[in-house]
């Protein structure tokens, strides 16, 4: 009896669950569905994934790869390089690699720093203060302030991930424009930013977007960022390129 029960209820519950959906097979009241059955045309590469959010990501579509190598001769087959809980001065040896990097078209997504200091393996000009590893309260409450940009089309403030880094709109770099802050007491904290570096993109935000997160945004948010962030792609590097010699004897 009690398994009839359970499957007329779900049987009653599928048409509501559908008509949420919007024309992109994106339901922006659910926060983690975890995907919506599109493949997209987009190879993300990401450094050590210590926050898990590499199935989400995956499960949106995108071709995702977890790895440890950030020289230019392995980033650049990517269209996307993810950095996660990357604290200033911890990947000194690759900067170049980086720069070249997102310079030839690819994105890079800088992502909650969770360290205090100044963010240096970013491009000229896309460093960032972050000037604390906790965060101004509520996490939860921030606004987009630039809706017009790409990596926030069609979303709203509920679509954003909580923000679980303090960092101060006036530590931006000039690279960056701001496409959301915190609410309140947190105006002047940055919850997103994003700016063009040579033919490519970069995005830093300070959320966590995976399964563990207790305010992990909205699948919208994650495929409007990762589909801007996508739009152009490095030249993978040859075997006699200067990518190529720099990774094999470093």
């Amino acid at each position: 009896m009690r398994a009839t029960l359970v499957l007329v209820v779900s049987l009653f519950l599928l048409p509501a669950l559908a008509s949420a959906l919007d024309d992109r097979g994106i339901d922006p009241d659910v926060s983690n569905v975890f995907g919506d059955g599109v493949a997209r045309e987009c190879a993300v590469y990401f450094y050590q994934d210590p926050m898990t959010e590499s199935g989400r990501v995956g499960g949106l579509g995108f071709d995702v790869t977890v790895g440890g190598d950030l020289s230019y001769a392995n980033i650049s087959n990517y269209d996307v390089l993810f950095l996660p809980l990357v604290a200033p001065g911890a990947i000194t040896d690759y900067h170049d690699d980086i720069e070249m990097f997102v310079g030839g078209g690819g994105g890079l997504y800088i992502h909650q720093v969770n360290v205090v200091g100044t963010i240096d393996y970013a491009p000229p000009g896309f460093e960032a203060d972050i000037d604390n590893n906790f965060w101004c309260l509520p996490p939860e409450a921030n606004t987009i302030v630039n809706p017009g940009h790409p990596a926030m089309s069609g979303l709203v403030d509920a679509d954003l991930p909580g923000r679980f880094d303090g960092v101060p709109v006036a530590g931006l770099g000039e690279g960056y424009v701001l496409l959301a802050t915190g609410t309140g007491t947190c105006v002047d904290d940055m919850h997103c930013a994003a700016g063009c570096y040579g033919e490519g993109h970069v995005f830093f935000d300070c959320s966590c977007i995976g399964a563990n997160s207790s305010i992990p945004g909205s699948d919208a948010y994650v495929v409007c960022v990762f589909n801007w962030l996508c739009e152009e792609a490095p030249s993978p590097a040859e075997s006699t390129s200067w990518g190529q010699l720099k990774s094999i004897f470093q």
